[in-house]
């Protein structure tokens, strides 16, 4: 048998040598995503340092070891003016030109007795600096998404482990709900029991926040399912099985009682079946026997299991609005109209806030219960901008694609960005992962056909 040339021999080895190395990192990022969701949404200060330390070692190792060409996509130009804007918050800046800039920073700045001649934008640049990070290793994790799972196998790979987290989430938080039970994984707190279904996050709302993106996902992971078979019904029926899993998942969802979560539930879903009519004929007719089948299985669980509970809070949200979010929301305005164009720094919100607040003493909000309006707060409009701007790529690039599982994942991103208007889902470090991670998955299979 003839030798290979010595190159040839060493060019097999340096892919056997990436291959090894692309299957480590592509497991630790899987790991990542499932931890993160898997450990109370990694909101805790200790798992969102180790968190967001895995990501930083991951992302190292592929950046110097990977001599292949990185793919950047379009959303890395507003994400790195959103984080360059960021930057300029904690810089040093002359104080004639911080005052142009951000003329009450200098104001509140000069009452607190803390003025100097070089002062930054942001009210406290600690925590800025600490915000920031959580947005780099986002930015990371969403490169190593779009570069490391680039073919069908692998992205199938991550696709199949996010439904794996997902059933696991819906069957062990509807166990906690019907039983009742006070503890939480290795947890026993009272606060847990709420008559909510919560799966391992401490808030059913950031719960409902994680399901409502991965629902579409998983139901245009079941519609595009190919199972070897001769036999038509037995591949039908494997695939009515995965639709009832993901009938399960919506149970799920619609038992968080998070009204927000329900209400963006159902708007992307909308949303998702709008960008399904434009298929073919035939294909437009299987699709919509599916989604039947799925309707009709959803509403007959939900019926028999009764939706009392969630009616009952539906009742209850004008009231509840009026009392709490919209005040909460008034005062935020003001905080805008004082710093439009910087805002008060990012990760201020919460220090910033009481300068501001009109409601009682006792009463303390850390977010305003709407992500735009907080980032408006803490960024201005030099944040907001080349935020929405990405989000605007995001849909562009899906609209005219003609793979399901981008549609799925781009459906999943619509909701969350529909249910931040009254909640800050993207404070939640694991549901801002997986939105970036939906976002990763809608690009790499922009091109596949079905």
């Amino acid at each position: 048998m003839p030798t290979l040339p010595r190159a040839d021999k060493e060019i097999k080895e340096k892919r056997k040598e990436r291959n090894v190395y692309c299957t480590f990192l592509r497991g630790g990022v899987i790991l990542v995503l499932v931890s993160s969701v898997f450990l109370f949404g990694a909101v805790q200060p200790h798992i969102l340092s180790l968190v967001e330390a895995s990501i930083i070692v991951l992302f190292a190792i592929w950046w110097i070891s990977d001599k292949e060409t990185k793919e950047f996509t379009p959303l890395a130009l507003p994400f790195a003016l959103f984080l360059a804007l960021g930057l300029f918050q904690v810089i040093p800046l002359p104080l004639p030109l911080a005052k142009l800039l951000s003329p009450h920073a200098v104001i509140l700045r000069e009452k607190l007795g803390t003025l100097t001649y070089w002062t930054t934008l942001s009210l406290v640049p600690a925590l800025t600096l600490k915000e920031l990070t959580r947005w780099f290793t986002i930015l990371f994790l969403y490169l190593l998404v779009v570069n490391l799972f680039q073919t069908k196998e692998f992205l199938k790979n991550l696709i199949r482990a996010l439904l794996a987290l997902s059933i696991f989430e819906a069957l062990y938080g509807l166990f906690l709900f019907a039983t009742g039970s006070p503890t939480l994984l290795w947890y026993r707190k009272p606060e847990y029991v709420t008559g909510r279904v919560h799966g391992t996050y401490r808030n059913p709302d950031h719960f409902a926040g994680y399901m409502e993106m991965v629902i579409p996902l998983h139901l245009s992971q079941v519609l595009t399912w190919r199972h070897r078979s001769l036999y038509t019904t037995e591949e039908r029926s494997k695939r009515l099985l995965g639709i009832f899993l993901v009938v399960v998942l919506t149970i799920s969802l619609f038992f968080s009682i998070s009204r927000a979560g329900i209400v963006a539930f159902v708007a992307s879903f909308a949303f998702w079946t709008f960008l399904n009519l434009k298929e073919k004929e035939r294909e437009r007719a299987r699709l919509t026997g599916y989604l039947w089948f799925f309707l009709i299985l959803l509403a007959a669980y939900l019926l028999w299991i009764g939706l009392d509970p969630i009616l009952e809070r539906f009742f209850q949200t004008a009231q509840e609005i009026e009392r709490g979010r919209t005040l909460v929301w008034k005062d935020t305005l003001k905080m805008i109209k004082d710093f439009p164009i910087f805002g008060t720094g990012l990760g201020t919100y919460r220090h910033s806030f009481p300068l501001y607040k009109t409601l009682p003493q006792q009463v303390f909000f850390s977010h305003a219960h709407n992500d735009y309006l907080e980032l408006l707060a803490e960024g201005g409009l030099a944040l907001i901008i080349p935020f929405l701007w990405g989000m605007g790529r995001i849909l562009k690039w899906s609209l005219s694609s003609p793979s399901l599982i981008t549609r799925g994942a781009t459906t999943g991103v619509v909701a969350l960005l529909i249910h931040s208007f009254f909640d800050f889902n993207f404070h939640i470090p694991a549901n801002a992962y997986i939105f970036f991670t939906l976002a990763g998955i809608s690009w790499t299979a922009r091109r596949w056909e079905r």
